[in-house]
Parts: C-alpha cells; sequence; structure tokens
C-alpha cells in the first residue's frame, strides 16, 4: 500500500508544484483571501494542512529510504496544521508582512521544492533500492 502512497503522492505533488509555478495566480488569490479571512481563514487552512499531514502520516509511516521525504513532509503539514489552528495570529502575520512580489517568489520556489520531491518518490518507486 506504500507504494501506491507514495505513487499518488509523486503525481498530486508535481500537479500542486506545477501550478505554483506557471499558475501562481490561483495560489495569490488564495492566500490573498485566507489572509482578508484573518483568524478564520488562517485556521482553515491549518486544518486542511492537519488532516493531510496526519492523512500522510497514517499512509505512510517509512523513515529510511528516499522515501522519507513523503514522511517528513507529512510531520511539516502537520505542524504547520497545528501552528495555524493553535496560534492564527502568527499565521496572519507571517501571510502580512511579505508583499506580491516576495509571495511570488515564495511561491515559484516552493513549486520546484515540491516538484523535486515529486521526483524523489518516483525515482524511488522505479529504481532498486
Amino acid at each position: 500500500m506504500t507504494r501506491g502512497v507514495e505513487a499518488a503522492a509523486a503525481v498530486i505533488l508535481l500537479v500542486v508544484g506545477l501550478t505554483q509555478i506557471y499558475a501562481s495566480g490561483f495560489w495569490m488569490t488564495y492566500y490573498r483571501r485566507v489572509t482578508e479571512a484573518g483568524e478564520q481563514g488562517v485556521r482553515l487552512h491549518g486544518l486542511l494542512s492537519l488532516a493531510l499531514g496526519l492523512l500522510v502520516l497514517r499512509l505512510h509511516w517509512i523513515w529510511s529510504g528516499a522515501a522519507v521525504v513523503l514522511s517528513l513532509l507529512g510531520v511539516f503539514m502537520l505542524a504547520e496544521g497545528l501552528l495555524c489552528v493553535l496560534a492564527p495570529k502568527l499565521g496572519v502575520q507571517s501571510l502580512q508582512v511579505l508583499d506580491e512580489a516576495s509571495k511570488a517568489r515564495t511561491l515559484f520556489f516552493t513549486g520546484v521544492f515540491v516538484i523535486v520531491v515529486a521526483g524523489v518518490l518516483a525515482a524511488s518507486l522505479v529504481l532498486p533500492a
């Protein structure tokens, strides 16, 4: 089952990364709306991250080899979700301090990082251990 989770995650991460690079306007609008909604928006975003992080960690508890990047991503999402749910003011402040150009740059580099993670997962599925 873990190989199926890794394959699905690789495809999803590739799509997310590509949209962060080539359709960054969508993500800019999303984060603008989260910021405009204030603490409620950040909490909702945090609940999404929390749910996805818990799902990843429940289905993919692997701490060796290249596939560990997916488990680490799950931990990161869990931590982000907890921070946004428990301390939403910090989340609102962190979204408000960046100007539009900095947000666009951050989205680009996050997209590149997510594509690299997708590539590592795909390679771990194809290449022998």
